[in-house]
C-alpha cells in the first residue's frame, strides 16, 4: 500500500501546479512552486505520520487487549509545534524492543540549538536532556532550526538516534561548514533543507553518502562550489535546488548518478558555459531552471537526452544565438522561456520538433520576426510590455544556391560572368519580400539585379543573380 507521503509527492509536478506557477504576463517561471513543494512535504509527513500512527496504535491496542483480555492504553508523546502525535504502545513490544524504548540517551552535550529543538519536539525541558529515551528520539519525524544567526557550527553526533527523521530544515542560519558524518545516522531522511546559510562555501566529501532515501535537497542561497561525486549516492533524489550559489561552472559528471531527478534549479548563478553532456544522465528530468546566468551560447546536444523534460527556463542569460536542432529531442517539452536574452534571430526550424509545446515566451529579445511555431502552442508571448501589442510576422527564409565557386574574369568574354540562385522561400509570405543584392567590391565585380522580389505568387521559384567582372584598368 502506498504511504500517505508517497501519495502526496507522486504528483508534485502536476500540470495544474505548473499552470498556476507560470506568470502569463511576464513569461517567467514562478520559483515559489519549488518552495511550496518542499514546505508542503513537512505538512504531509506530519499528516501521514499522524494517520498511520493513530491507525497502528489503535489496531495494536485492540489486538493486545484481545490477546490478554484487558484494556491497553497507548502512551502518547506530543510534538505540538509540528502538529504530530506519536503513539508508543510499550505493552505491544518484545523484550528487546521494550528495553530499547526505555534506554536513556544523554543529549546534553549536543549543539545547544539542536538540543533545544529535540527537547521541544518531545515536549521536554532542558532539565530532561539526560533522560531522553531511544524510542523517543527514533520517533521524531521533523526538525527545524531556522533564522538562528548564532548557529555557526554543528557537531558529529548532533542527530544521532534520529533514525525516523524524515524532514530536516537547517535554513537561514550562519553555518560555515558541516562535519563529514553529520547526517550518517539519518537513514530515513527524505527532505533536507540547507538553504540560506550564506557562509557555507563547501561541503565535506561524502556528507550525503548515507542519505539513500533522500528525495529533496535544498542547497540554494549559499556560496557553494560543486565537486564531482558529491551527489553520487543520492540515487532516490527527485528535486535539487542549487540557485543563487554564485556558481561559475559545473564539474563534468556532477549529476551523472541522479537518474531519478525530476527537478533541477540552477537559477541566478554565474554560469558562463555548460560542460558537454552535463545533463545526459538525467533521463527522468521534468523541470530545468537555468535563468539569470551568463550563458551566451549552448553546447551542441546539451538537451538531447532530456526526453522527459516538460519545462525549460533560459530567461535572462544573454543568449546571442541558438544552434540549429538545439531543442529537437525535447519532444515532451510543454513550456519554454527564452525571455530577456539577446536573440535577434532564430534558426528557421528551431521549434519544429517541439510537438508537445504549449507555452512559448520570447519577449525582450529584439526579434524582428519569428520562425514557424508548432500548432500545439496555445500561449505565445513575443512582444513584452512596452514593446507594443500583437505578434511579429513570420520570418521569410531564403536558400542561396550556386553550381560551384563564383569566379569571374576582368576581361570581356565567356569567363567574365557567373550566376548563382537565390530562393525559393521556405514558406509563403503574407506579402512581397524584397532582398537587396550588393557586391562587396564594385571595383572588382558587380551584381544584377540589385534587388529580388518574391511575391505570394512566385515565392517558391528561385531567382538568378549575375556577377560580372570589372576591368580595373591596371597596366600589365
Amino acid at each position: 500500500m502506498t504511504s500517505p507521503i508517497n501519495q502526496v509527492w507522486t504528483g508534485w509536478l502536476t500540470r495544474p501546479m505548473r499552470r498556476q506557477c507560470v506568470s502569463e504576463r511576464k513569461g517567467t517561471t514562478d520559483q515559489r512552486w519549488w518552495a511550496a513543494a518542499f514546505d508542503q512535504g513537512r505538512e504531509n509527513i506530519a499528516a501521514g505520520v499522524l494517520n498511520q500512527q493513530e491507525q497502528n496504535s489503535s489496531k495494536s491496542a485492540k489486538n493486545i487487549a484481545k490477546a490478554h483480555g484487558k484494556q491497553t492504553i497507548p502512551v502518547g508523546v506530543g510534538i505540538k509545534t509540528l502538529g504530530v502525535v506519536l503513539f508508543l504502545s510499550l505493552a505491544g513490544l518484545s523484550s528487546p524492543q521494550r528495553a530499547q524504548a526505555q534506554t536513556t540517551v544523554n543529549i546534553c552535550n549536543r549543539t545547544p540549538q539542536i538540543e533545544a529543538v529535540i527537547l521541544k519536539a518531545l515536549g521536554k525541558t532542558e532539565a530532561d536532556c539526560g533522560s531522553v529515551t531511544a524510542a523517543e528520539l527514533g520517533g521524531i519525524r521533523t526538525l527545524e532550526v531556522r533564522n538562528s544567526r548564532s548557529l555557526t557550527t554543528l557537531k558529529d553526533g548532533d542527530f544521532d538516534g534520529l533514525t525516523g527523521l524524515e524532514w530536516l530544515r537547517l535554513a537561514e542560519n550562519d553555518l560555515g561548514s558541516l562535519p563529514s558524518g553529520l547526517f550518517d545516522n539519518l537513514t530515513s531522511l527524505e527532505f533536507l533543507y540547507l538553504g540560506g546559510n550564506n557562509n557555507l562555501s563547501s561541503l565535506p566529501s561524502g556528507v550525503f553518502d548515507k542519505l539513500t532515501k533522500l528525495e529533496w535537497l535544498r542547497l540554494d542561497f549559499n556560496n557553494l562550489s560543486l565537486s564531482t561525486g558529491m551527489f553520487d549516492k543520492l540515487t532516490s533524489l527527485r528535486g535539487l535546488w542549487l540557485a543563487q550559489n554564485n556558481l561559475s561552472s559545473l564539474p563534468s559528471g556532477v549529476f551523472d548518478k541522479l537518474t531519478s531527478l525530476e527537478g533541477l534549479n540552477l537559477s541566478n548563478n554565474n554560469l558562463r558555459s555548460l560542460p558537454a553532456g552535463v545533463f545526459d544522465k538525467l533521463t527522468s528530468l521534468r523541470v530545468l531552471n537555468l535563468p539569470n546566468n551568463k550563458l551566451s551560447s549552448l553546447p551542441a546536444g546539451i538537451f538531447d537526452k532530456l526526453t522527459s523534460l516538460e519545462d525549460l527556463d533560459l530567461h535572462g542569460n544573454g543568449l546571442v544565438s541558438l544552434r540549429p536542432g538545439v531543442f529537437d529531442k525535447l519532444t515532451s517539452l510543454e513550456t519554454l522561456l527564452m525571455t530577456k536574452n539577446n536573440l535577434r534571430s532564430l534558426p528557421p526550424d528551431v521549434f519544429d520538433k517541439l510537438t508537445s509545446l504549449r507555452k512559448l515566451y520570447l519577449w525582450g529579445n529584439g526579434l524582428i520576426c519569428v520562425p514557424s511555431i508548432p500548432s500545439s502552442v496555445s500561449v505565445l508571448w513575443v512582444l513584452g510590455i512596452g514593446q507594443g501589442q500583437g505578434h511579429l510576422s513570420p520570418c521569410a527564409w531564403v536558400n542561396i544556391k550556386s553550381s560551384g565557386t563564383t569566379q569571374v574574369s576582368e576581361r570581356a568574354g565567356a569567363a567574365n560572368t557567373d550566376t548563382y540562385t537565390v530562393g525559393p522561400l521556405a514558406t509563403e509570405p503574407t506579402s512581397s519580400v524584397t532582398i537587396t543584392v550588393t557586391s562587396g567590391d564594385t571595383g572588382a565585380a558587380t551584381v544584377s539585379p540589385a534587388a529580388l522580389t518574391f511575391s505570394t505568387s512566385d515565392w517558391n521559384t528561385a531567382q538568378t543573380v549575375t556577377v560580372t567582372g570589372v576591368d580595373d584598368a591596371v597596366a600589365q
